[in-house]
Order: C-alpha cells, then sequence, then structure tokens
C-alpha cells in the first residue's frame, strides 16, 4: 500500500489479505480500520460453482465486475452478469454468484454506509424489492456524457434505486486535472491506462488494478501519462453526481 498525504492511499489485489468460505475468496480494501468513516470496499473473487450466500444487513451494496462471467443471485432472482457490469443490492437482501467457468469472476464490492454486519447465510431471502427490478446495468458507449474532455457513465444511482450510494465509470485523456476536493468518500478502480494519483504534494504511480480511496475533503487529482487516456470506475457515499467537485485552490 502507498499512503498518501491526508489518508489516501493505493494499493492492488496483490497486496491484500483475502480469506476464503468455499468457492468465494474476499479481501477488505476499505474500512474503517483504513480511514473511512461510511464507506467500506471489498474485492470479490468467485470460483467455479455457486457460492455462499452474503448479506451485508441494512447497507447498499453496489458492485462492478472486474473479470469473468455467470450470473449474481439477488434474494431469489437471478441476473446474468459479466465483465463492466455494475450490480445494486438493496439494504437486507442477500447475495450468491454462479459461477460456470474455470476463470474466477472477480468484483469489487462497495457497502455503504459501513455497519460491520456482513454475514454468511445458511439459506437464500426470498425477500427481493421489486419496486427496483433493474438490478444490473452494462459499460455502453452510448450512455457516455461529456464534461469538457472528459467522459462518463452513470452505473448505479438513483434510477436504479440506490439513493446513498453512486458508481459510475469515467475516462481522463493526457492531462493532469486541477486539483480539486469533492464533500464525499470515494474509492477508485483503475482500469486502464498509466498516471499519477496526487494528494497535495505526495503522488503514486497508478495503472490497471490500481485501487484507490479519497477520504471526503481531502485534495486530490488524477494525472493520466499515457495517449490512450485513463479509464475508471468510482463510487462514492454519499450519492450525487460525479462532475460536482470544489477547487481547492
Amino acid at each position: 500500500m502507498k499512503e498518501l498525504q491526508g489518508g489516501c492511499y493505493v494499493t492492488r489485489e496483490e497486496e491484500l489479505d483475502f480469506k476464503s468460505n468455499g468457492s468465494w475468496s474476499e479481501a477488505v480494501i476499505i474500512n474503517s480500520k483504513t480511514g473511512s468513516t461510511a464507506l467500506s470496499q471489498y474485492f470479490f473473487c468467485l470460483n467455479n460453482g455457486q457460492s455462499p450466500i452474503r448479506s451485508f444487513g441494512n447497507s447498499d451494496v453496489v458492485m462492478f465486475v472486474l473479470d469473468g462471467e455467470g450470473d449474481v443471485l439477488i434474494s431469489g432472482k437471478l441476473f446474468p452478469i459479466s465483465r463492466e457490469f455494475g450490480i445494486y443490492v438493496k439494504p437486507k437482501e442477500a447475495i450468491s454468484f454462479i459461477n460456470h467457468n474455470k476463470q474466477p469472476i472477480k468484483i469489487i464490492a462497495t457497502v455503504c454506509p459501513e455497519e460491520g454486519s456482513a454475514r454468511w447465510l445458511e439459506a437464500m431471502p426470498e425477500n427481493f424489492d421489486s419496486r427496483n427490478r433493474k438490478r444490473t446495468v452494462s459499460v455502453s458507449e452510448r450512455s457516455k456524457t461529456a464534461t469538457g474532455d472528459r467522459f462518463y457513465q452513470l452505473l448505479v444511482g438513483k434510477k436504479m434505486g440506490s439513493h446513498q450510494t453512486t458508481q459510475f465509470i469515467g475516462s481522463i485523456p493526457l492531462s493532469k486535472a486541477p486539483e480539486h476536493f469533492h464533500l464525499y468518500e470515494e474509492a477508485i478502480t483503475v482500469l486502464e491506462g498509466e498516471g499519477y494519483m496526487w494528494a497535495g504534494q505526495s503522488k503514486a504511480e497508478v495503472g490497471p488494478g490500481s485501487l484507490i480511496f479519497l477520504p471526503k475533503k481531502q485534495p486530490h487529482c488524477l494525472e493520466c501519462t499515457v495517449e490512450g487516456g485513463l479509464k475508471l470506475m468510482g463510487t462514492f457515499y454519499p450519492a450525487g453526481s460525479p462532475t460536482v467537485s470544489y477547487s481547492s485552490e
């Protein structure tokens, strides 16, 4: 882990401490012990077969498929998933994954607000909230929104029923953005490209697989150093627009 100014840090999958239960392995990326006040994040790795059943109590669970394909079972409702899918699980619902392949399904899961109530269940509850039937969304070029020379796509948000947490895909061209801060805690996963994460005068190299935590109100910026640009997935709490930021100058 590379620690930066103000509680920011950058880590990677290979630096995480994984624990297993059957075909399900998970590791903590962010929680209160690493400096977060409300947002926690996990790295899930699901091997072949059907996984155990996991519940996160009264928290929202917003997930992103980094790699692999299969199905997610949300409180009795089955949804196909594949690479670069966003997934939303409402409070009190439970999840299980079905992987039909030898390749693991890798998922980044953000849990808000953090309660410490994660537990394994013996049986899947039949409490799917049918008021919000759409629970998965894929990355789509047609859904991108331009903000200057950058682009973003909202994945999980209020339209899907998530009023506490927002998930988006963003792209950053060859450039260094002005230093800014947000009024929310944010977790970023770098999907493509290379560059630097800046927090004040400190910086860390980032590339595909980099996992970043940004505390609320901490000045920061991302710098892209390659022609192809940086592609990232971000999740933040409380919910809002990824375009809202405040200059630290």
